[in-house]
C-alpha cells in the first residue's frame, strides 16, 4: 500500500517515475515519441499511459506482467503513511508525557479537580492508545518473524491472537469517544487537554478506519 511510483512531469515535457532506475540506482526519465508513448533517455524500454474499459489511466511498463493504475485516495501510500503516523505519534505522546505531566503537578504542588466520570476517561483513553501501539508491535513481529515456510496455516494462530487485540482497540475507539464527552462537560478540565483528548479521538479514528480497510482485523485472511 506504501511503496507506490510516483510520475512527475518535467519542465522540458519529460516525465521520470522515483521507482524506475537505471542501474547506477538513478532515476530514469522518459521522453515521449507518440501520444502517451515514452522512451527512457539513453535507453530502449518503453512504457505508455492508457485507459482501461472504466476510463481509469494505467501506466503500462515493458514487462507485460505488470500494469500500474493510478490510485485512488483511499489508496494512496503517501497518505496511507502519514495517516498511520500521526496516530501512532499521537498514541505515544499520549503515553510518554502521562507520567511527565504527573511529575510537574507533583513538583508544583497542583491537583486536577477533576470529576471522577473525566478521570476514568483519562485512563481509558491511555489504555486504548496502548492497546493500539501493542497492536501494531504484535503485527509487526509476527510478520517480521515469519519465515518463509511459515507462510501458511502456521501463522494463522499468531496472526489471530495479535487480531485479538485489534478488536480490544475497535472496541475501545468508543470508550475514547466517551472520554471526550466528558472531559468536554468538566469545566474545571483544563482547555489544552480537552483539545489534546480530541486529537487523540481524531487519531484513534483514523488508526482505526486504516486498521478495518487493509483487512487488519479480518480473521478470514488465511495464508
Amino acid at each position: 500500500a506504501f511503496d507506490q511510483p510516483a510520475v512527475t512531469a518535467l519542465s522540458d515535457g519529460k516525465i521520470k517515475i522515483d521507482s524506475f532506475k537505471d542501474f547506477s540506482g538513478e532515476v530514469k526519465t522518459w521522453q515521449e515519441i507518440g501520444p502517451l508513448l515514452y522512451r527512457a533517455e539513453n535507453g530502449q524500454e518503453l512504457l505508455a499511459f492508457r485507459r482501461d474499459d472504466k476510463g481509469r489511466l494505467q501506466l503500462a511498463p515493458n514487462f507485460p506482467a505488470v500494469v500500474y493504475q493510478r490510485a485512488t485516495l483511499q489508496d494512496n501510500g503517501p497518505l496511507n503513511r502519514a495517516l498511520i503516523e500521526f496516530a501512532l505519534c499521537v498514541m505515544g505522546l499520549t503515553l510518554l508525557l502521562w507520567p511527565v505531566g504527573a511529575y510537574v503537578r507533583r513538583h508544583y504542588h497542583q491537583r486536577m479537580e477533576i470529576s471522577d466520570g473525566t478521570q476514568q476517561g483519562r485512563l481509558w483513553i491511555r489504555l486504548v492508545c496502548a492497546l493500539d501501539i501493542i497492536f501494531i508491535a504484535a503485527l509487526a513481529v509476527v510478520l517480521s518473524s515469519a519465515e518463509p515456510g511459515d507462510l501458511s496455516e502456521k501463522l494463522d494462530l499468531r496472526l489471530h491472537l495479535a487480531q485479538v487485540i485489534g478488536v480490544l482497540v475497535a472496541a475501545g475507539t468508543v470508550l475514547v469517544l466517551i472520554a471526550c464527552f466528558r472531559s468536554w462537560r468538566d469545566r474545571n478540565y483544563w482547555w489544552f487537554a480537552k483539545f489534546w483528548n480530541f486529537v487523540v479521538l481524531l487519531a484513534c479514528a483514523a488508526f482505526l478506519w486504516f486498521a478495518i480497510y487493509w483487512n487488519l482485523l479480518n480473521f478470514n485472511l488465511n495464508y
